[in-house]
């Protein structure tokens, strides 16, 4: 989440720096040592010395440079000295507080008699601008992992709904004890665990479809923990810790699944037999100073949800992988890589922010940063368990450019009751609307197909035939039906891939029952 904020402190900060670097004035000796014979005042902010210290004692500059820099800046030097060209370079340089900054120096070389060389030069401290082109690089990187992603998600979703669908529909025609049941049934989990990988791709994209509600994250978690304690495992003591009072969330319930499930198997992971997840949760009202050191996070009213483990922790290596999708240190078929890319998918998704700190051998603790919503959060036991009603003889006319998914689309709703009219494009959807005589009680159609969009198409049917009520189907959201991925209030929505049942679920609420 960009925080303007951050990046106005950073620019004011770098133009700071820029306006005061620190200019020299150094003689290289013919026996290579050097004698400052100028030094501005900044030297005292950059080194803590005063001019006439660092020019009687070169070495409290000079001896600054980080040990692993200072081959690589001699040969720098040698290569302008030889040529007499501006030298320019970036370099770490240790600062007296202990900090390890960045420095460009940009100096002029000029022979004097005698073998003397001088330098004529100016430092710059650069550390923020390095930190903002790094902040920039990794966000360009991961935008471009996340267009990746959502595409091949959307194209595999496809092909993953005719696989389950059909699968699923085999598997009923069967009596249950066919050999041919143990089959389908391994191809129906097998594709589950695809569709799995996919949703989570897409959740690193942030293009997956969700439907907000206003939630108590306490009762959330409190209802998830029986869930959370088999997947941390018995050797393993999972603790939840809420503060009471907690304000109110608004986040699609089962997105909260997600991330707390990632964030509990990375955990478990992590630790040994006998040591301790925890789990909790806090209002957290964030001012300027509190956010100082977290860079994007805007200060405001935020519940934190946070999971800690005491176990092995992470190098700076690792954590700054950490939420790259594919990225794992598990070994080979123990993990996809996409837990973490995940939660980062869906926190970013919902405004908020994600916070890790580790360290080798002292555990580790992922703090995710909520923003606060005010209404009343929706009970879990309000949420009755649904079922989907038989169709009544309601008309669907199915829109799908995918022809393996429209026939399995239509055999579906056959089978729960429906008349069904189908088409394979836009075009020949409004002519199917215009030649046909009786009603049409739903429009289901894909959202992204070639000539058309979904909503276009449902729009421009209700200029020659009023049907009142939509169903949208898609293997990722599109900016039509939800704006940053969220559907707004009345849209009716289902994720490819989807079971029989998850349709005939979709419909029946569609058409109102």
């Amino acid at each position: 989440m960009k925080d303007p904020h951050h990046d106005r402190d950073l620019l004011t900060s770098i133009s700071r720096n820029l306006a005061s670097g620190m200019i020299y004035q150094v003689l290289r000796m013919p026996d290579g040592t050097r004698k400052f014979t100028y030094l501005s005042s900044v030297v005292e902010r950059f080194y803590g010395c005063s001019a006439a210290d660092a020019m009687a004692d070169p070495m409290r500059i000079y001896g600054r440079v980080h040990p692993e820099d200072v081959r690589r800046v001699i040969d720098e030097e040698e290569q302008a000295h030889r040529t007499m060209t501006v030298f320019k370079t970036e370099v770490r340089m240790l600062w007296p507080d202990g900090t390890v900054r960045w420095s460009r120096f940009v100096s002029q070389p000029r022979p004097l008699p005698g073998g003397i060389t001088c330098w004529d030069g100016i430092e710059f401290d650069v550390t923020d601008m390095k930190k903002v082109e790094a902040q920039l690089a990794h966000a360009q990187k991961m935008e471009s992992i996340g267009r990746l992603a959502g595409g091949v998600a959307h194209d595999f979703n496809n092909m993953l709904a005719v696989i389950l669908g059909h699968a699923e529909m085999a598997m009923g025609k069967l009596p249950g004890d066919h050999a041919a049941q143990d089959d389908l049934s391994q191809v129906m989990q097998a594709a589950r665990r695809s569709a799995t990988m996919t949703r989570q791709l897409l959740a690193f994209a942030r293009k997956q479809t969700v439907s907000p509600e206003v939630l108590d994250l306490n009762e959330v978690v409190q209802g998830l923990t029986r869930m959370l304690v088999r997947l941390a495992g018995e050797d393993i003591r999972l603790e939840f810790v809420p503060q009471p009072e907690l304000w109110p969330v608004r986040m699609d319930r089962s997105q909260v699944d997600q991330v707390l499930a990632n964030l509990c198997v990375n955990a478990r992971d992590a630790v040994a037999a006998g040591g301790q997840v925890r789990i909790e949760t806090a209002n957290a009202a964030l001012d300027a100073a509190a956010v100082k050191g977290l860079p994007g996070l805007v200060p405001g009213d935020y519940v934190r949800l946070s999971v800690v483990d005491d176990g092995c922790g992470m190098d700076a290596e690792t954590q700054a992988k950490l939420f790259e999708p594919f990225f794992t240190t598990k070994k080979p078929g123990e993990g996809t890589g996409l837990g973490l890319a995940t939660v980062y998918g869906i926190v970013k998704q919902n405004q908020g922010y994600i916070n890790v700190s580790s360290a080798v051998g002292k555990g580790t603790c992922v703090a995710v940063y909520l923003p606060r919503t005010t209404g009343t959060p929706c009970s879990q036991n309000a949420v009755a368990a649904k079922a989907p009603t038989r169709g009544g003889g309601d008309t669907i006319l199915v829109v799908e450019d995918e022809p393996a998914l429209l026939d399995m689309t239509r055999q579906m709703l056959l089978h729960h009751g429906y008349k069904v009219l189908v088409s394979g494009s836009a075009a020949a959807a409004m002519e199917l609307v215009r030649t046909h005589s009786g009603p049409i009680d739903l429009l289901l159609t894909d959202v992204v197909m070639p000539d058309m969009s979904g909503p276009e198409l449902a729009d421009a049917i209700q200029a020659v035939r009023p049907i009142g009520r939509r169903l949208y189907m898609s293997g990722y959201t599109a900016e039509a039906v939800a704006r940053h991925g969220v559907l707004e209030p009345g849209v009716c929505f289902i994720q490819k891939p989807f079971s029989a049942r998850e349709l005939a679920l979709r419909v029946s609420e569609a058409l109102g029952r």
